[in-house]
C-alpha cells in the first residue's frame, strides 16, 4: 500500500438553499422535459485504458505493511482494513496517504473548537487519521487550516461542516478527505469549502458533497498541485471550482489536478474553470450548467476524456476562452457525450498532455450506464 496518498473525501450532499440541516434534501432523477439518459449527441466507440508507471520520481510510491506505528503515543495505529481504500487513489493525487502513519484520532463531540472536536484534531501537527464517534452538524466560526498528513474520514458518520471549510495551504502536504458534507450557507465573500493554495499538495477529496459557499466549493490555485478530486457531488453553486487564479499568477503552470466521477449538478459554471496548468478531466457528469461548464485559458490544458455533458439553455460544455483572458487554452475531446446540443470543442488538441504518461487509469465509455453510475454513486453516503 503507498504511504504518499493523500485521500481527500469531502461529502457534501445537495441541499436547497438555506436550509437547515445536512441532509435534509436528496437527488433524484433528471427532471421531466430536461435531458434524459440517452438522449442525443455523439456516443464514444471505445474503451481507454492509460497505460504506463508515473515518472514522478518526486513522489515515491513507498509500500507498507501497515499496524500501529511506534511512534504512535496513543497506541491506535491506523488498522489496514481501514485505510485500504487509498489503494483506489487515481490521478495526479493518487500518492495521498494522509494519517495512515499516524495514530486514530476520535471526533467525541459537534463543537467548533476544543477537546475531541474536528478542529482540534485537524490543526495539530502530528500525523493523524481523524475518524468521527458522532454524527450530525459542525458549525464552524472561521475555516480549519487542514495540517499535513492527515486523513478526515467521515464513512460510517454522517457529517455535515457548515458555514466555513478547510484551508490548505503551505504546510498542508498529503491529505485525505473522505465522505464530509459542506453546507457554506453564503457566508463570507472569499469562503470556500475546500481552498487548496500556497504549493498545498498531494491531495484526494473523495465522495463530497459540496453546495451553497459564498465563493467556491473546491478552489485550486497559488502553486497548489497534484490533486484528485473523485465522486463528489457539486450542487446549488455558481462558481463550482476554480483551478488558477488569474493571469497573473505565472507559478499556476505547475498545477495538475484529476477530476473523475463527479456531478456537476445544474451548478453555474466552472465545472472546471482552469488557468495554466493541467487538468485531466474523466467520466464525470456535466448536467444542465446556466453559462458556460468548463473554460480553460492562458494556456491551460484540459484533456476530456469520456465526460457527459447535458446542456438546457447554454450550450458550451467545453470552451478555450473565457473572460477578460487574453490568451487561449487547449483542450482535446475523446469520445465526450455532448447531449441536448452541448458542445465541446478541441483547440490545439495535438499540443495537449498525455495523462497516460504520468499515471495509470481506466476511463470507460460515456453512456447512460456511466451517467446512472455517477448520479447514484456522486456525493457523501
Amino acid at each position: 500500500m503507498s504511504v504518499s496518498r493523500v485521500v481527500v473525501r469531502l461529502a457534501v450532499l445537495s441541499l436547497v438553499w438555506g436550509c437547515d440541516s445536512g441532509r435534509d434534501v436528496l437527488l433524484g432523477d433528471l427532471a421531466a422535459n430536461d435531458a434524459a439518459i440517452g438522449e442525443e449527441g455523439s456516443t464514444p466507440d471505445a474503451v481507454w485504458d492509460g497505460g504506463g508507471a508515473s515518472p514522478d520520481a518526486r513522489l515515491p510510491d513507498v509500500d507498507s505493511e501497515g499496524g500501529p506505528p511506534s511512534t504512535c503515543a496513543s497506541g491506535e495505529g491506523v488498522p489496514m482494513a481501514t485505510r485500504a481504500f487509498l489503494t483506489d487513489a487515481v490521478g495526479f493525487g493518487r500518492l495521498a496517504a494522509g494519517g495512515s502513519m499516524g495514530c486514530v484520532y476520535h471526533v467525541t463531540n459537534l463543537a467548533d473548537v476544543g477537546a475531541g472536536s474536528l478542529r482540534e484534531g485537524a490543526e495539530r501537527l502530528e500525523p493523524l487519521w481523524i475518524v468521527f464517534d458522532v454524527s450530525g452538524d459542525i458549525e464552524l466560526t472561521t475555516a480549519i487550516a487542514l495540517g499535513s498528513n492527515k486523513t478526515v474520514d467521515g464513512r460510517g458518520a454522517a457529517i455535515t461542516v457548515r458555514n466555513f471549510g478547510f484551508i490548505l495551504g503551505s504546510a498542508s502536504v498529503n491529505v485525505v478527505i473522505e465522505h464530509v458534507t459542506f453546507i457554506g450557507n453564503l457566508q463570507g465573500s472569499d469562503n470556500d469549502a475546500i481552498k487548496i493554495v500556497d504549493g498545498a499538495h498531494i491531495v484526494w477529496i473523495d465522495h463530497c458533497s459540496l453546495s451553497n459557499y459564498g465563493d467556491g466549493l473546491i478552489d485550486i490555485t497559488r502553486a497548489a498541485t497534484d490533486v484528485t478530486v473523485s465522486w463528489c457531488l457539486f450542487s446549488m453553486h455558481d462558481y463550482a471550482m476554480l483551478i488558477g487564479r488569474s493571469a497573473d499568477d505565472v507559478d499556476d503552470v505547475n498545477i495538475r489536478v484529476t477530476l473523475h466521477h463527479n456531478w456537476w449538478n445544474q451548478t453555474g459554471s466552472y465545472a472546471p474553470r482552469l488557468r495554466f496548468g493541467k487538468a485531466h478531466v474523466f467520466n464525470n457528469l456535466i448536467d444542465r450548467w446556466r453559462s458556460a461548464a468548463s473554460a480553460c485559458t492562458m494556456g491551460g490544458e484540459i484533456y476530456s476524456e469520456a465526460n457527459i455533458f447535458i446542456a438546457k439553455d447554454d450550450k458550451a460544455g467545453l470552451a478555450t476562452s473565457a473572460g477578460s483572458d487574453t490568451v487561449r487554452g487547449r483542450a482535446s475531446t475523446i469520445g465526450d457525450w455532448l447531449q441536448n446540443g452541448a458542445e465541446a470543442l478541441p483547440w490545439e488538441a495535438d499540443l495537449v498532455f498525455q495523462p497516460s504518461t504520468f499515471y495509470r487509469y481506466t476511463a470507460v465509455r460515456a453512456d447512460a450506464t456511466l451517467q446512472t453510475a455517477i448520479m447514484d454513486g456522486a456525493g457523501a453516503r
